[in-house]
């Protein structure tokens, strides 16, 4: 008996290896595309139990790979050898054929008896497939401003004029935001920006299949007055901040004022710009990572760098 074993690269061996060459940890990729840790992880391991459905694994998977550069369709025609691996058995047995015949004689009756038998079969799987989506809620899950997942609740700040909800809808169920119904148009992925008013908003997301089973997300924005700094006027003098991204992701924190206008990983190429009247603290981890310029004049960094202006000066801490 011969025993052959076909190994190739995995979905979670190649999101670990495109993850490590850009210097990410788990909890970088967390807070940079709103997916939580754990599910990350489970992509990586290849737990895809861990999952409520294919429609939700599928739309994670392609974020993630998306983020690290992967191409999608490669990555997803991965995912489907791995279950195809699974379901077959991963090893391969191979036999030396038998010097010993075999006679398989089929009767009429006995081709009558295995049709009977495929016919009924096929009815079951059809009935046990029709209840069970007759039975089953819709997918339905919301990736941003927040993660919300099945028929879950959130909270979420912000003081912009307008927000985007982004999610997945199971496809071919009725999706309506606020009574508003929005086509998904074949694809499962939905996106629709509102207009916020001043104080709560409420937003019911919901997805109804066509047997009448309905799930539901509701989200209650909360809009706040953004803070307005007044600035004296003639402005004697100012710190303006220039930034490139190089080399690699970081992420970056900005105080100008005492205020903190940015705290975010930022892809390679990105450009920053920021204008200080009193202060300007930049807080980094990849100091290599960042061009600076201050007044229009490079400037040399540390993790943790603060100009102020005193007595008419740009002093530097």
């Amino acid at each position: 008996m011969l025993k052959t074993t076909l190994q190739t690269k995995t979905v979670g061996t190649l999101l670990i290896e495109k993850r490590k060459e850009r210097d990410l940890e788990i909890k970088d990729v967390s807070l940079a595309i709103k997916i939580r840790s754990e599910y990350l992880l489970a992509l990586e391991e290849g737990k895809y139990n861990v999952f409520r459905s294919e429609v939700y694994l599928i739309g994670f998977l392609k974020n993630y790979a998306k983020f690290l550069g992967i191409d999608t369709e490669k990555i997803l025609a991965m995912y489907r050898r791995e279950n195809e691996r699974k379901y077959l058995g991963e090893d391969s047995i191979i036999t030396k054929p038998s010097n010993t015949k075999l006679n398989l004689i089929l009767t009429p009756n006995k081709i009558v008896t295995i049709l009977a038998g495929l016919a009924v079969l096929l009815v079951l799987i059809y009935l046990g497939s029709y209840v069970g989506k007759v039975l089953k809620k819709p997918v339905i899950s919301l990736s941003s401003p927040i993660v919300i997942e099945q028929e879950g609740e959130g909270i979420y700040k912000t003081d912009a004029t307008f927000i985007e909800l982004t999610g997945l809808a199971e496809i071919g169920s009725k999706l309506t935001i606020n009574d508003q119904e929005l086509k998904l148009n074949n694809f499962e992925k939905f996106s629709k920006e509102f207009n916020l008013e001043k104080g709560l908003n409420t937003f019911t997301i919901k997805a109804e299949n066509q047997f009448g089973r309905s799930a539901i997300i509701t989200l209650v924005v909360t809009k706040e007055e953004s803070v307005v700094t007044v600035t004296p006027t003639p402005i004697p003098l100012a710190i303006s901040v220039s930034m490139e991204i190089i080399k690699k992701d970081t992420n970056i924190i900005v105080l100008v004022d005492g205020e903190k206008k940015t705290d975010r990983i930022y892809k390679v190429g990105s450009f920053l710009e920021f204008t200080a009247f009193k202060s300007f603290e930049l807080k980094t981890a990849n100091v290599t990572s960042v061009s600076f310029k201050l007044n229009g004049s490079t400037e040399t960094i540390n993790q943790d760098t603060v100009w102020e202006i005193i007595n008419g000066e740009i002093v530097k801490k």
